[in-house]
């Protein structure tokens, strides 16, 4: 509906409801104030800035949302007879964004974290750790285990560089935004997923002769985070051809359902 449209429905529906007696001296009144309210409607919505333009849907925050991922990992222990030795394990996880909270004048959303073996039925009624996640127009900061990340920057462009430790006191480590608006695609269950427009960030991407340091995080436009990789592994020393791993540890989330409870 225009604004014209609008403005002769409110006026209709102030006029009908007046008794007669004082419509000729209120209605110039109501209508200028009637101009003035969306006048200011249209101003405020045009100050608004497009989330999809920005890139606020690609990490999207709502009560109810959930995704659940399948983890496979590695650890690897040191070199046996000559070859890497290392166990894998799957497990699932799952991610409920519950109830906002206000902390330091900060409107948080609470993220429940669930965890299942692979043999387990049914994920736990209580969640294993309880995070939070906002989004403060500019940047998502998501607080693990009361750590606090800059996960992504709005809009993610390709080669948008950040400090994703600004807000703990860890060391500085810059990401970088790569792939944005670029498809995405692994397999998970024999199933093949497709993402159309994504925006990959780039937490480290490392490797000398001693070790290997490789953290990635992929988001997918009105999804969220769907893939995620991490990869920390020291060599065998003294250095050898084979270049094989000693101790370490990888780490793969795959998206494989997601939806709102």
């Amino acid at each position: 509906m225009t604004n014209a449209m609008l403005l002769n429905s409110m006026m209709r529906l102030i006029k009908n409801t007046l008794p007669q007696k004082y419509s000729s001296s209120i209605l110039p009144l109501l209508f200028f104030f009637c101009l003035i309210f969306l006048s200011v409607s249209c101003r405020t919505k045009k100050n608004e800035p497009d989330g999809s333009i920005i890139g606020y849907d690609y990490y999207p925050i709502q009560t109810g949302l959930f995704y659940i991922y399948e983890v496979t990992e590695r650890k690897y222990n040191g070199i046996l007879n000559g070859q890497e030795s290392y166990s894998d394990t799957l497990y699932y996880v799952k991610e409920l964004i519950f109830t906002p909270i206000t902390i330091n004048d900060e409107t948080k959303y609470q993220v429940y974290r669930f965890y299942k073996t692979a043999t387990a039925p049914t994920f736990d009624d209580q969640p294993d750790s309880v995070w939070t996640v906002f989004n403060d127009r500019s940047k998502i900061i998501k607080a693990e285990n009361n750590y606090r990340y800059i996960k992504l920057i709005f809009p993610p462009e390709n080669g948008r560089t950040w400090d994703g430790n600004a807000l703990n006191f860890f060391g500085i480590d810059i990401y970088t935004a790569a792939q944005y608006r670029k498809p995405f695609s692994y397999t998970v269950n024999n199933e093949t997923k497709n993402y159309p427009s994504t925006v990959t960030v780039i937490q480290e991407d490392e490797k000398n002769l001693v070790n290997k340091d490789y953290r990635i995080e992929v988001y997918a436009q009105g999804v969220g985070m769907v893939y995620k990789q991490s990869e920390y592994y020291e060599y065998e020393q003294p250095i050898t051809p084979a270049n094989r791993i000693n101790v370490g540890k990888r780490t793969i989330y795959k998206l494989i359902s997601h939806g709102i409870e």
